[in-house]
Formats: C-alpha cells, sequence, structure tokens
C-alpha cells in the first residue's frame, strides 16, 4: 500500500508478514519526507517477532545513521554511522576531495575509511581504519576520456 505521494507505506509478503514504513513529516524537522523508520513484524511457530530500523539524516537529508532494534531470524544487526565532507585519517601527501561526499562508513565494530578520491569523486583508495581483517583497495580510473572500441 503506498500514499499520496507514491511512497511505499505496508507491504505484506510471504518472506515477511508485514513491513510498515514512516516517513518524516513533521513541521518540527521540516517535513522533508524522508523514510526514518521501518518496522518488520514476522510470526514465526506462533510468535511474532519484530525488528525495527530508525533513519537520521543530517541537514543536506543525507543518511548519518541506522539504528537497529530487535531480533529478526535470530540476528541482531548493529547499527551503521555515515561520516561525510572529512577523512578522519587523512592520508599525508595525497590530494583529495572529500567535500560533499562520503569518506567513512562504520558498523559492528568494522570501519571503512575512503582515504581519497580524485577531483570527479571517485574513490581512488580505501581501507578499514579498524578492523578484525586486514584489507586494503587500491582503485585506479582511465583519465584520458572514453574508451574507444
Amino acid at each position: 500500500m503506498s500514499d499520496r505521494l507514491a511512497r511505499l507505506k505496508t507491504v505484506q509478503n510471504p518472506e515477511a508478514a508485514l513491513i510498515e514504513y514512516f516517513y518524516d513529516e513533521a513541521a518540527s524537522t521540516q517535513g522533508k519526507g524522508n523514510l526514518t523508520r521501518k518496522v518488520q513484524q514476522r510470526g514465526l511457530s506462533g510468535a511474532v517477532v519484530s525488528g525495527e530500523v530508525r533513519y537520521h539524516y543530517d541537514e543536506w537529508n543525507r543518511p548519518v545513521r541506522r539504528v537497529y532494534s530487535g531480533v529478526v531470524n535470530g540476528v541482531t544487526t548493529p547499527n551503521v554511522t555515515y561520516r561525510y565532507d572529512t577523512h578522519e585519517y587523512p592520508v599525508s601527501g595525497v590530494t583529495s576531495y572529500p567535500k560533499g561526499r562520503l569518506t567513512g562508513v562504520k558498523s559492528g565494530g568494522v570501519e571503512v575509511a575512503l582515504d581519497s578520491m580524485d577531483a570527479q569523486g571517485r574513490v581512488t583508495r580505501s581501507s578499514p581504519a579498524r578492523s578484525v581483517f586486514a584489507l586494503s583497495v587500491r582503485t585506479s580510473f582511465l583519465t584520458q576520456g572514453p574508451c574507444s572500441w
């Protein structure tokens, strides 16, 4: 079921008994219409299990935090935090363009830092700042223009 703005309000399907979506309509938050909450209810062996996700945004409507509560399918999901505009761990000697861009994501004790971007905003270097895994990603792009065949 959708509302008058064609935004999803409720879904009922075999995988999840009911999913409800709630949006920001309050005048105190300027009613930007962002998704603020998603509630999932699932019937398991006569019991109803419920999980909820709350979405938080900055003044530019960018998601800054997802907060999970409840246990769905026996799994607890860690919260997620997004960072923009600055590098928490700047790389010396590397030119980067972080303004207006996602620069880090943190969830469950693992943070992926987007260390460097080119002038077009493409990630050229990322690495986990804190993690139990050893992972480093380096990406390079063609800067000579479109490819020809």
